[in-house]
């Protein structure tokens, strides 16, 4: 399924409300691929779109994806980032996954890492996928579901 300009000038106005509504100025800029929408939000106060580990911009993402969704009658992903910080949290986080690994390796015994957002576990899993002397897994449920990596051997 293409995603339709009108689709996106629907985003558009539904971002800006919400921005409006949470007392927030900043810069918006939006694109569609086939698959689906970015909102990129410049400026404002990060902190309080991105919340503790992203979380509120996982809120956000959620809403604007669910408020979209509704008015067009058809389901949109949508991908929201605030001032680079998703760029910035995927750096961070295949260092840790590459760290962990490392000690892994050395010791041979097992790390659980801290809970983290499905996509952030995505990330993890796929950097893991690089070293065959480790295993990954998710354990727990969420909001709390964490990933144990494992020595193979």
């Amino acid at each position: 399924m293409a995603i339709k300009l009108s689709y996106v000038n629907v985003c558009k106005e539904i971002v800006a409300d919400l921005l409006t509504k949470l007392g927030i100025e900043a810069e918006t800029s939006i694109r569609a691929n086939d698959e689906m929408i970015f909102v990129e939000i410049e400026g404002g106060n990060s902190k309080d779109l991105i919340g503790y580990r992203g979380d509120t911009l996982a809120s956000l993402q959620t809403i604007l994806s669910m408020l979209l969704s509704k008015q067009v009658s058809e389901r949109i992903y949508v991908a929201v980032d605030v001032n680079g910080y998703r760029d910035h949290r995927e750096q961070a986080l295949t260092a840790m996954a590459k760290r962990a690994a490392e000690e892994v390796m050395l010791s041979l015994k097992p790390i659980t890492l801290d809970s983290m957002l499905p996509y952030e576990r995505r990330i993890v899993h796929l950097v893991l996928q690089g070293f065959p002397e480790v295993m990954s897994e998710s354990e727990g449920e969420e909001p709390d579901r964490k990933i144990v990596i494992k020595p193979t051997v």
